[in-house]
């Protein structure tokens, strides 16, 4: 009722789908009809998400951190069509970041005169060229500067790409460096 009487124009529902956001979503679509709902990647089950909030997750907007498979350069489409044809689904978008998580920490070891320190130095030296996932590097506080975000419309029952938004550095909060 307090977010009706506010008015706004959209509502941001953190967290996932776990247990009464369906309900929550159908109740904020009813008292807010013309208001957008946005939601992070805990929302991105889309089945999942309109079995439990109907036709009341029409239009909601999804983010999902990363480049979808369909928009990778050249080596991640190559990934994603062997992954494809081995296990015969195409992958999400967290499992083409993994893999290509998995291939910058196998580098890392081979580069490394294989201590702890020597694979973590390498981990921090790494710069991908070309990768599945595009360029990127590891930051001197171990973050990576790949900031794709995909964002999804429910359209239909379906998720829909409606972008994929890089973030400026500036956007993006600085962490302290390990050890600090």
């Amino acid at each position: 009722e307090r977010v009706r009487q506010a008015r706004p124009d959209g509502v941001f529902l953190g967290g996932a789908l776990i247990e009464n956001e369906g309900h929550l979503i159908r109740e904020l679509r009813a008292a807010l009809p013309r208001a957008r709902l946005l939601g992070p990647d805990g929302f991105s089950a889309t089945d999942v998400l309109v079995d439990v909030a109907g036709s009341a997750a029409e239009g909601m907007t999804v983010t999902i951190a990363g480049t979808p498979p369909e928009a990778l350069g050249p080596e991640g489409r190559r990934f994603v069509a062997g992954f494809s044809e081995d296990l015969g689904v195409t992958p999400e978008t967290y499992s083409v970041y993994a893999a290509q998580g998995a291939q910058v920490v196998l580098d890392a070891i081979a580069r490394s005169d294989g201590t702890r320190a020597s694979v973590v130095r390498e981990l921090f030296r790494t710069r991908v060229q070309d990768g599945i996932v595009g360029n990127f590097s590891i930051t001197a506080a171990g973050d990576t500067t790949a900031r794709a975000i995909s964002t999804y419309r429910i359209e239909g029952g379906r998720q829909e790409l409606l972008t994929v938004l890089t973030p400026g550095p500036e956007l993006v909060p600085v962490r302290a460096q390990p050890g600090q």
